[in-house]
């Protein structure tokens, strides 16, 4: 599925405050906590994750009737509704808390700016769950316009140049992002393709 937001400001984004390392997005959470009510709380529409596992929210909405909430979700004020509120990272503990029925959830509120907010999502969603190749080539392509480079764009996410520019290239062929997609390649056989075969044509003529 491909991601649609709006165009990137001129302006580049200022990494500081964006985490870098394994544990930057925890870091994230050193602020006090609040409750506020669930249904303040809108979904980001920017998350790299484009759904959210069914089974997955299930069980963790168990661990939470059991053990309770271990770690607050990070939300920031809704950038269009200063009385409502957005979540930054801890979308399935949000979705968790609805499925319980539960009026309230603790969270910790930050101001961050939208471009922030997105870097943020991007790192949580690649240190701590599995996205689709697609969300994954797409986020890829949204942040370096973020940030202006691949280089910066590797270093927020805590990977390797190299790390990036293969989804890079795989992404520039919508052909190959599609075939990764639908599991028919993968990733590195893609990257092989983009990188080996002299044209596009010669791309599709080995997908067939």
């Amino acid at each position: 599925m491909s991601m649609k937001f709006g165009k990137a400001s001129n302006r580049r984004l200022s990494l500081a405050g964006v985490p870098r390392e394994s544990s930057a997005a925890d870091r994230l959470l050193d602020n006090s906590r609040q409750m506020i009510r669930l249904d303040l709380i809108d979904d980001n529409p920017r998350n790299p994750r484009k759904r959210l596992d069914e089974e997955g929210v299930r069980e963790l909405a168990a661990s939470v009737a059991e053990h309770g909430l271990l770690q607050a979700p990070v939300v920031r004020r809704h950038p269009d509704n200063p009385d409502r509120y957005m979540v930054v990272l801890g979308s399935r503990r949000v979705a968790a808390h609805r499925l319980l029925g539960r009026d309230e959830i603790e969270v910790i509120v930050r101001r961050l700016e939208d471009g922030q907010a997105f870097i943020a999502s991007c790192v949580e969603n690649v240190q701590r769950v599995e996205l689709s190749p697609r969300e994954e080539m797409d986020m890829i392509g949204v942040l370096i316009d973020e940030l202006g480079s691949q280089e910066a764009a590797a270093r927020a996410l805590g990977k390797s140049p190299t790390w990036l520019s293969k989804r890079k290239r795989v992404l520039a062929v919508p052909a190959l992002a599609a075939a990764v997609e639908r599991a028919e390649l993968s990733l590195d056989h893609a990257y092989d393709l983009a990188t080996r075969a002299p044209d596009e044509d010669a791309m599709l003529a080995q997908l067939a």
